[in-house]
Order: C-alpha cells, then sequence, then structure tokens
C-alpha cells in the first residue's frame, strides 16, 4: 500500500481544531503520513488560544514529494501573516502536489496563492469578506 504524505501547514497562530482534527483524521485513517510544519522557523506553533504545539519544521525544511499539503484557519491565515517567500514556495508546490486542502479562514492563503478561486470557498459564515 502506497503511503501518502500530508503536511499541515500552519501560519500562526492557529485555530487548535482547524490543525488537530484533520491531523487526527489522516493520522488514524491509515494509508498517510502526517507532518506538521509552519511558516515560521522556531518549531513552535501558537495558537490563538494560547496553546503552543511543538515539533513542527520549518516549511523550508520540507523535502521529498507532498501528496497533501493542508492549511489550517486561524488568525495568521486570515491575516496572511508569513512571507512572500512562504506564499511562493505554496504556489510552487501547488503545481506538484495531487490536492491542496484548507479548513476555514486557511482557505484565505489558498486564494492569495492562486490555488482557488474566490468563488469556491465555503468557510464559517462571517468570516469571509
Amino acid at each position: 500500500m502506497q503511503v501518502r504524505r500530508v503536511v499541515l501547514l500552519a501560519v500562526p497562530p492557529i485555530r487548535i481544531p482547524d490543525l488537530t482534527a484533520p491531523f487526527e483524521v489522516f493520522a488514524r485513517s491509515g494509508g498517510y503520513r502526517v507532518e506538521l510544519a509552519s511558516s515560521n522557523d522556531t518549531g513552535l506553533v501558537t495558537s490563538s488560544s494560547g496553546l503552543t504545539l511543538a515539533g513542527a519544521q520549518s516549511y523550508r525544511n520540507l523535502r521529498g514529494p507532498i501528496d497533501t499539503p493542508m492549511l489550517p484557519g486561524g488568525d495568521g491565515a486570515e491575516e496572511i501573516i508569513c512571507d512572500t517567500g512562504f506564499l511562493s514556495w505554496l504556489r510552487r508546490t501547488s503545481r506538484r502536489v495531487r490536492r491542496v486542502c484548507s479548513v476555514c479562514t486557511g482557505a484565505f492563503l489558498r486564494l492569495r496563492h492562486g490555488s482557488i478561486d474566490a468563488t469556491n470557498i465555503h468557510s464559517t459564515p462571517g468570516r469571509t469578506g
């Protein structure tokens, strides 16, 4: 069986359920290797509730093929609190993957780098301008 690589790409501060729920689903469903990466180099992913997750690698250190990059929502995604290098990397990577997924306001990052258009976004009411 082929193991597919899913990378959750956090742009802190994230919303905990937006990151941990898909992480848990992919990790438990079998056939996936799930990794946590971040738009920063600290190895830490902060959340809007004050919880900090450790063990993330910088997107700059990701090597090898990725099946599914996933962008969780949160204040970082809403405000696109990341450098242009991250958005450029995401744009390039999106051309080489099977699919790009987002949760809630993570769709704003997809909109910004061009892997989705504004007519195809479904999010929490009141979160899309």
